[in-house]
């Protein structure tokens, strides 16, 4: 399945841009996960740099590692509940806050900026 983080096109890496080329990186690793990280279209392209170097790619680097996996999730639940994820991965990395849509009727405003939070 093609990527439901990146443009159908995109070829190059989703952390510096570089358009070159690129691997792609499925966000839910190992076994069974690179598997269902396929059949939900959970996968960026990166360069090198950003998925093997020994020290900043996504294998060796927790945060770049989390910050992915929040990005997939948020991704996977702009279409699915977040049970279906955590049936499916069997982990939430996302804050309780995080990724929730608003109750119907209501509209939240952001604390900072009191703008509605989308």
């Amino acid at each position: 399945m093609r990527s439901i983080i990146e443009d159908k096109n995109e070829k190059s890496c989703f952390v510096c841009g570089y358009a070159g080329k690129t691997e792609e990186h499925h966000i839910f690793g190992g076994n069974p996960n690179r598997r269902l990280s396929e059949k939900n279209g959970l996968k960026v392209h990166l360069c090198y740099m950003h998925h093997k170097d020994s020290k900043a790619g996504v294998h060796f680097n927790p945060e770049l590692m989390e910050k992915l996996h929040k990005i997939g999730q948020r991704a996977f639940e702009e279409s699915h509940t977040r049970e279906e994820f955590m049936r499916i991965f069997g982990k939430n990395y996302l804050d309780d806050s995080e990724g929730e849509k608003p109750e119907e009727g209501f509209i939240w405003l952001n604390e900072d900026k009191e703008e509605p939070v989308i």
